[in-house]
């Protein structure tokens, strides 16, 4: 983790010699935005959104949205 903020974070993460540093944005309670600033295998508007749905009966629908564009 390279900073943290109240509603954010830029992390490098990665495996097997694949690595991606990513803006994370939970300013928005139903979504995170993970946002590719930077990596050895991905490029351009690379990233993820996580989207959280509330259910009545109480359990969360989580979907996770992929974009992967070659560095």
């Amino acid at each position: 983790m390279h900073q943290r903020g109240r509603t954010s974070a830029d992390v490098t993460q990665g495996s097997g010699g694949i690595w991606e540093r990513l803006r994370y944005d939970w300013s928005d309670p139903n979504n995170v935005i993970l946002t590719t600033t930077d990596s050895n295998t991905w490029g351009g508007a690379s990233g993820h959104t996580c989207t959280f749905t509330r259910r009545s009966e109480g359990t969360t629908e989580i979907g996770v949205a992929t974009d992967r564009y070659a560095a």
